[in-house]
């Protein structure tokens, strides 16, 4: 039971948890090492064999004679797809390497990243040692309070008269997860003292409502990969077993069934290897947008706040902002420069990532629907499916760019706020060493100098801000 704890703990309910940690200490434990010697050795083995699968259809399963001892005669998958293979056009076998070329880069990319870099620190402070604090400060009598919240929830449901159609192991099971999500938004289940008390090292000087934030993103994260780990085995199982039980088994060897269960584990490992790796890059520009972007406003509305303040019933020529009220336009700059500095840090290695393992995840499922949606007569519920796909990847696609477009025009949004701020800077020749900090960024931001925001390729020509700005 204790193992059994420990890896749903681990593997199953702590996905971006255990990510981030295994990122971080992979050059330190033998154990992370080895992690990701056998996902190299899983994913190998797996790429080798769906492209002997993807080659066996390219070439109308007719080559036996490079095939040892008649594999494709005892394979039951193989026998599937060549009594089916109307089903599997020529764009078929594009897929499965593209889905195993996927795989290597992402785990290679994770493991060959530079861990000593700030922005890397800086990840560790927010999702490793947040959830480990977050995680220790649970208080005891959790459950107690948890059905109390359950039942409170389902008696108020239950005022409504069409509820009583409802059965009650239904109510009762949606009331549980509503009744945990409301504990856990509203840090309810932890001693919510004791965990604001900590201070986090590591820079920029993150809000309380921001790192609660973190922690309901990694909550939703984890549950997110979890359901997605589910419907992956029911969906590997259902394939397998229909494949086994589609195909005529009675010249198949003793061993058939042996390999079609290492295999079924294999892809089983594989398949969720690829959901895991691009659940947690879409979730760390989630968690980037929520991070600095809300960061990155809070010092922007203060400014704003001050200039106001100076201004309020005086000519525009008079009104100055006193020196006394400098330390909250050095605060401004300087968890400005913090963000920005771990913007263009994490660029290539976080950011950037996001957006090229996005396209490797949805290039080679959408040139495989989209070949047979429009070239082929699907029925009804084929077509149905394969457009839904199509579409909820183009919605997340979408949501992706918004949020990464949105956040790095916030980071150009000192540009409104500095020609007002630079005529105010006067009375004291203190101010001084601000008009100069200031007319660089404004130059950097507006003018020909170096953009911030997140870039894609070796060239660092492409900027989410240009999609911005082009886009909306």
């Amino acid at each position: 039971m204790n193992l059994f704890r420990i890896f749903d703990n681990t593997c199953i309910r702590r996905c971006l948890y255990q990510k981030m940690k295994n990122l971080v200490e992979q050059h330190q434990t033998p154990s992370a090492r080895m992690y990701y010697i056998i996902d190299c050795l899983m994913i190998s083995y797996g790429i080798v064999r769906l492209v002997y699968v993807s080659y066996m259809m390219k070439t109308n399963y007719e080559i036996t004679s490079i095939i040892p001892y008649k594999i494709e005669r005892d394979d039951a998958v193989l026998n599937y797809m060549k009594q089916n293979s109307d089903i599997y056009n020529e764009v078929a076998p594009l897929i499965i390497p593209g889905l195993g070329i996927f795989n290597i880069l992402c785990q290679s990319g994770l493991y060959h990243l530079d861990i000593k870099k700030k922005v890397w620190k800086f990840w560790h402070q927010m999702l490793v040692i947040n959830a480990d604090d977050y995680n220790q400060l649970k208080i005891k009598n959790y459950q107690l309070i948890l059905t109390a919240k359950a039942n409170e929830i389902e008696n108020r449901f239950r005022q409504y008269r069409i509820t009583s159609m409802i059965p009650d192991f239904i109510v009762n099971y949606f009331a549980l997860i509503h009744a945990k999500w409301s504990l856990q938004s509203n840090v309810e289940n932890i001693d919510r003292d004791k965990f604001l008390a900590i201070k986090i090292s590591d820079p920029p000087n993150l809000p309380i409502k921001y790192r609660l934030k973190l922690i309901n993103i990694l909550i939703i994260g984890d549950n997110i990969w979890f359901g997605f780990q589910v419907l992956t085995l029911c969906f590997v199982t259902m394939f397998y077993l229909f494949s086994a039980l589609r195909t005529d088994t009675s010249q198949l060897a003793w061993y058939a069934y042996i390999i079609i269960n290492i295999e079924f584990l294999i892809v089983m490992y594989c398949v969720t290897e690829l959901i895991q790796n691009a659940i947690f890059f879409t979730m760390v520009s989630f968690m980037a947008t929520t991070v600095f972007t809300g960061h990155s406003l809070i010092s922007y509305k203060s400014i704003w706040n001050l200039i106001y303040e100076c201004r309020f019933n005086r000519p525009v020529s008079k009104a100055n902002i006193p020196y006394r009220k400098h330390r909250i336009v050095y605060n401004q700059l300087q968890e400005y420069n913090r963000i920005t500095s771990l913007v263009l840090d994490g660029s290539n290695q976080i950011f950037g990532a996001v957006l090229y393992y996005f396209l490797l995840t949805n290039i080679p499922i959408n040139i495989f629907l989209l070949s047979r949606g429009v070239f082929e007569d699907q029925s009804t519920i084929e077509e149905a499916l394969s457009w839904t796909i199509v579409y909820g990847q183009l919605i997340a696609m979408v949501i992706v760019f918004s949020l990464l477009s949105w956040s790095t025009a916030v980071y150009h949004k000192p540009s409104k706020f500095i020609p007002v701020l630079q005529p105010m800077l006067k009375g004291n020749s203190n101010w001084l060493w601000y008009k100069i900090k200031y007319n660089d960024l404004y130059h950097r931001l507006v003018d020909d100098g170096p953009k911030i925001g997140v870039a894609f390729g070796d060239m660092h020509t492409v900027t989410y801000v240009t999609s911005f700005e082009v886009i909306i």
